[in-house]
C-alpha cells in the first residue's frame, strides 16, 4: 500500500540469475498470508474513481497524501477485493516517472506476510533482491522484489499492526480527493488546515458563499 505509504525506487538492472524452482521451505518461510491489494497508476484520481467507485460500485475505505513520495492514495472495495488508486502530486514524484515512462495501469502488487523480518532474510537467499525495505514502523513494515526478478512486477510485502479494511474518522471519499487527508506514521488522518496543499486551499475558500471585500483568491 500505496497501499503503502512509501514507495520504492526501481534501479534497472541488466540480468539477475532467478532460480527456476524454489524449495517448498523457502515459500513456508517466506509466510505469505493474503494478497492485499492491487495498486494502479493514475493520472487523475477524480476520473479513476467515476470509474471503479461510481460506475463499478466500489466502496471507498480510506486514503490520504504521502507528502514524502508525493503521492495522493485511495483505496477502495470493489468485488472482494481491494484496489489501490495512486496519483502523483508533483513531478519529482516516482509516480510521475512511472507514468511518463509507462503511462497509467497496475504499479504494483501487495501480499501481507507473517513477519517480514524473515521474508527479507529468505528472498535474497531465494535468489530474489529486494528495494525499499523498511523495517522502522511496526504499522508498516514493506520491501518490494524487483521487476527484473518478477516477470516485470513489482511484487511489494508487508507486514502490519493495523487493519487495512476499516476507514479512520473524518477521512472520507471528499476530504482526501481535495486533498485535506494525509499519511502520518503510515496512519491516515485529517490535515490541519495550514498543513493543506493548495488545491485543498482553494477548495477551501470555493466553499465560503461570501469574499472578504477587497480581498480576492483568483
Amino acid at each position: 500500500m500505496v497501499g503503502a505509504p512509501r514507495e520504492a525506487a526501481v534501479p534497472k538492472v541488466l540480468s539477475e540469475a532467478v532460480p527456476d524452482a524454489v524449495p517448498e521451505a523457502v515459500g513456508d518461510a517466506v509466510g505469505v498470508r493474503r494478497l492485499d491489494h492491487v495498486a494502479l497508476a493514475v493520472r487523475d484520481l477524480d476520473r479513476a474513481w467515476a470509474m471503479f467507485g461510481e460506475t463499478l460500485g466500489g466502496r471507498f475505505v480510506t486514503g490520504g497524501d504521502n507528502d514524502e513520495t508525493g503521492i495522493r492514495l485511495l483505496h477502495l472495495h470493489l468485488g472482494g477485493f481491494k484496489i489501490e488508486l495512486m496519483q502523483p502530486l508533483r513531478a519529482d514524484s516516482l509516480v510521475s516517472h512511472t507514468l511518463d515512462r509507462r503511462g497509467e495501469g497496475m504499479h504494483h502488487v501487495t501480499f501481507v506476510v507473517d513477519d517480514l523480518g524473515t521474508t527479507v532474510d529468505v528472498l535474497p537467499v531465494a535468489g530474489y533482491p529486494l528495494t525499499g525495505t523498511d523495517l522502522s514502523n511496526p504499522v508498516w513494515r514493506e520491501t518490494f522484489v524487483r521487476p527484473s526478478a518478477t516477470q516485470g512486477a513489482l511484487v511489494q510485502f508487508v507486514d502490519t499492526t493495523r487493519d487495512w479494511s476499516q476507514g479512520v474518522d473524518g477521512v472520507d471519499l471528499d476530504t482526501v480527493l481535495r486533498g485535506g487527508a494525509v499519511f502520518r506514521g503510515a496512519v491516515p488522518c485529517v490535515r490541519r488546515a495550514a498543513q493543506r496543499p493548495a488545491d485543498a486551499v482553494r477548495a477551501a475558500f470555493d466553499d465560503v458563499p461570501q469574499r472578504i471585500e477587497g480581498v480576492s483568491h483568483d
